[in-house]
């Protein structure tokens, strides 16, 4: 991956034109005052700093040598979920900032200097220690190790028994659909969380090691219930050279339906609302490789020559998922006010729930206040991850949170 240091953001930095849009959602997207809200760091703390645009502010503290309180810049600094939301809206009224990419890059420079606060350090020591060979393997799966799909369960599946059971119930019906599905002999883990931390060469460690593990398996795909493996695989793993393509499991799920080879007959009568995890929506648009520099048009336009590519979002993962769920029989969908590349973070990206159990419990319980006034009887999501932070969080009288895999087996008989 190309190195790019925080000097390299200065000039991005200087181009913030402080318009806050960063903090919430897209402005014509808004419905109520509740949730207006995009990132929630800011949300959470009430300070400008928390904001992209603080953080644009503070990098240019830092590339200038000014004195900043390292306790304080420590604090600000790794709250960041990485969710993207700031990326996202930003874009809508400016094309040539990269609020995420930023963010990621002020964590990088403080572990650079050594500035790691300790949950920070502790969880990424815990992430090294379960190391690439963690999660679920092809014993586990009840699958070969060889095939044309290779499977990939996730980086917390095996977090949870019901969670690990449902991805292997999920992984043997994608069998029986017919797809020469494989799994890996030992255990995947992404890598991704390490990167959304600012940990860089911890991740090109273990991505290295793993697109050598898929190129070697000889598959031709890739497939996964995970939304942070699909991340990593879509959108990181091919800069670093990874050539077999990933599809997500609501992906693979919504085409088998299309086809008819994949019938889903029971009823399953309840009214659900969805969310969209970050990193299968607006962080999961594929890599573009790009070469090129920056310019100025007339020493005032900036640019970039030849034109860059521009991820806003909306080429994420978000039809497949409606459209399995449409496909359920007596199933209703009623949507959330924040959905598709607006979608509000469930609090569980960038190792924050360890790192800032406040503000990871503060973003899941706006997302389950948001469900709770779409007036759905359960909330539901599509990767492991998202399903863990979301139930983690519930307090009574929320919603419950059912994984989209769980609905798909029981419209299928799989009971």
């Amino acid at each position: 991956m190309k190195e790019r240091t925080l000097a390299d953001f200065r000039p991005m930095q200087e181009r913030c034109s402080n318009c806050s849009y960063c903090k919430f959602i897209p402005l014509d997207k808004i419905r109520s005052r509740e949730f207006a809200g995009g990132c929630p760091s800011i949300g959470y703390y009430n300070f400008n700093t928390y904001s992209a645009r603080g953080r644009f502010q503070l990098g240019v503290a830092l590339n200038r040598g000014e004195d900043v309180g390292e306790k304080d810049l420590e604090q600000v600094v790794f709250s960041c979920l990485s969710c993207g939301a700031c990326d996202v809206s930003c874009k809508i009224c400016r094309y040539n900032l990269e609020p995420l990419a930023h963010n990621i890059a002020l964590k990088e420079a403080l572990i650079e200097r050594g500035m790691v606060p300790g949950r920070v350090a502790e969880e990424r020591d815990r992430l090294m220690a379960a190391g690439a060979r963690a999660g679920l393997c092809a014993a586990d799966l009840g699958l070969p190790v060889q095939g044309e799909v290779l499977f990939l369960p996730g980086d917390r599946t095996q977090e949870s028994p019901e969670t690990a059971d449902t991805v292997c119930r999920a992984a043997a019906l994608l069998r029986r659909c017919g797809l020469d599905i494989a799994a890996l002999s030992e255990g995947f883990f992404s890598g991704a969380v390490l990167y959304d931390m600012g940990f860089r060469k911890d991740f090109e460690e273990i991505a290295k090691e793993n697109i050598a593990r898929i190129e070697a398996s000889g598959a031709k795909e890739v497939v996964t219930p995970c939304a942070d493996t699909f991340y990593a695989l879509n959108r990181l793993y091919p800069e670093l050279g990874l050539t077999v393509p990933v599809r997500h499991i609501t992906q693979v799920l919504a085409d088998l339906i299309a086809q008819g080879t994949l019938r889903l007959t029971q009823e399953v009568p309840v009214r659900v609302t969805y969310h969209d995890p970050c990193s299968l929506g607006r962080k999961g648009e594929a890599y573009e490789p790009w070469e090129g520099e920056e310019k100025k048009i007339l020493n005032q336009v900036h640019t970039w020559e030849p034109r860059r590519p521009r991820y806003i979002g909306n080429d994420g993962v978000y039809d497949a998922p409606r459209a399995v769920l449409r496909a359920i029989p007596g199933l209703e969908l009623a949507e959330m006010e924040r959905i598709r590349e607006y979608g509000y973070s469930c609090g569980e990206g960038a190792g924050i729930p360890e790192i800032d159990p406040g503000l990871a419990a503060f973003a899941a319980h706006g997302r389950l206040d948001e469900a709770k006034a779409s007036e759905a009887e359960q909330l539901v999501t599509a990767d492991p991850s998202s399903l863990l932070q979301l139930r983690s969080a519930r307090r009574d009288g929320d919603l419950p949170v059912t994984d989209l895999l769980t609905l798909v087996l029981a419209a299928a008989g799989e009971e």
